[in-house]
């Protein structure tokens, strides 16, 4: 079981979800008739520092609040979903679920949309761009390491794509999505999650050609 927590002010909700289905599709379905439905950012916050607080307690979830919206608070943004259907089919920027690592191992985004799965070790992390975040503002905390919400993410798409450069045919490759994706398998994309050097090569490759 995975614990997820969102925090909503007038109630605390504590999710016990299953490691075995799509997480986000999870948190989806909790939310599929609120506002904003489809945009929300996960953190991670550390096992040892969930341990410090109990949410039955209003004292200690103040505590807990004051720890998330301080600045240097040990919550860590790693994922987001920001699904608009209008740009499902256009490349695969700003519109999916969306995952970087808050320890920045490994470079980039990780995005899943319509069963499909890029890496892009040529974008910054996600929490890093004003476009992709500003509209999105409930937040949800995670004990689920970054490696296991990605693992997650990979066992339930059917293709996998990295991302290795643009096309040059127009001005603004990145805005109109002229990306170049190569395919690759499932095995591929596991080893681009777990050997940060990969990433690191492609992003070295893409500077210095």
């Amino acid at each position: 079981m995975a614990n997820v927590f969102f925090d909503n002010i007038v109630e605390f909700h504590q999710y016990d979800f299953d490691l075995g289905d799509d997480i986000f599709e999870q948190i989806l379905e909790t939310r599929k008739d609120g506002f904003d439905s489809k945009r929300f950012f996960i953190r991670y916050i550390p096992p040892e520092e969930l341990e410090k607080y109990d949410f039955s307690n209003r004292d200690s979830l103040n505590q807990f609040r004051d720890i998330c919206c301080s600045f240097d608070n040990p919550l860590q943004k790693m994922g987001g979903c920001n699904v608009r259907a209008d740009f499902l089919e256009k490349g695969f920027r700003y519109s999916g679920k969306i995952l970087s690592d808050p320890q920045k191992r490994v470079l980039g985004q990780f995005d899943v949309r319509n069963h499909k799965m890029t890496y892009s070790p040529l974008f910054p992390f996600f929490y890093k761009e004003r476009d992709l975040i500003k509209f999105a503002n409930d937040i949800y905390f995670t004990t689920i390491p970054f490696e296991e919400l990605v693992m997650n993410q990979i066992e339930h798409a059917e293709d996998f794509f990295i991302h290795t450069g643009y096309y040059q045919s127009s001005k603004n490759p990145v805005r109109n999505g002229e990306y170049i994706l190569e395919k690759i398998s499932k095995e591929e994309m596991i080893g681009y999650l777990t050997d940060e050097k990969k990433g690191q090569k492609i992003l070295e490759k893409r500077l210095y050609r």
